[in-house]
């Protein structure tokens, strides 16, 4: 469900959906770790000024292709928050 907190003195409204990542990731059936990992992969600092040198991938990408249940899951992940981000929280979608 939708919360709004009207502020009508200050010109604003809180819109909040309480529970929703919560119940996202129960669906999801998400594990949390011990030690969790907030980037999908290691950091490769950017080297600013240096001429004639690209600063793509370090290797290329030679994983194998999804099967369709996989990429229907990865589809459901991102659609659940996605619809959160552009509802809610639009922090959320540049990364």
């Amino acid at each position: 469900w939708l919360s709004l907190y009207w502020n009508y003195k200050l010109g604003y409204v809180d819109v909040s959906m309480p529970g929703y990542v919560s119940k996202a990731l129960q669906r999801l059936q998400h594990k949390n770790h011990k030690n969790p990992q907030h980037s999908p992969h290691a950091h490769v600092p950017v080297v600013f000024g240096s001429k004639d040198t690209r600063q793509y991938t370090t290797t290329p990408d030679t994983s194998p292709l999804l099967s369709t249940r996989k990429t229907k899951t990865i589809q459901s992940i991102t659609g659940s928050f996605l619809c959160y981000a552009r509802a809610l929280d639009s922090t959320m979608l540049p990364a």
